[in-house]
């Protein structure tokens, strides 16, 4: 039973929800106060007027480290790096495969001129 006299199952209203605050109390049952105006709970647990966080919580807010514009830019600096490691490794691939055409050019090269060298010491 509560102050008015009916029990919780009796002050629920067509929704479902039901007509009391529901708070927990100190001796372990709820509240069975009305709910405020538009709020789920009573005044005396967080239903009076001016309760509750702004809107949009910017009391929440401590240093922007979280926030949809600073992933977005973490985000923007982390495919940036990837992209330039992708390039520096293709350029490493180019730049060793260019290094490997020198050495084979300049083989080429000494070969020719041993060949050569040869065809002349030996008279041919």
């Amino acid at each position: 039973m509560c102050r008015t006299g009916a029990d919780a199952s009796e002050r629920t209203n067509p929704s479902g929800i039901s007509g009391i605050c529901g708070a927990r109390l100190r001796n372990g049952g709820p509240c069975d106060a009305r709910p405020a105006p538009g709020k789920r709970r009573c005044r005396n647990h967080g239903g009076a007027p001016g309760t509750g966080a702004p809107k949009g919580n910017k009391n929440a807010l401590k240093h922007g480290a979280y926030t949809a514009a600073s992933r977005a830019r973490v985000k923007a600096m982390r495919d940036y790096v990837r992209a330039s490691q992708s390039f520096m490794d293709a350029y490493d691939a180019s730049a060793k495969s260019a290094a490997l055409i020198r050495r084979y050019a300049a083989i080429e090269r000494i070969a020719d001129h041993l060949a050569t060298t040869t065809q002349r010491l030996l008279g041919e």
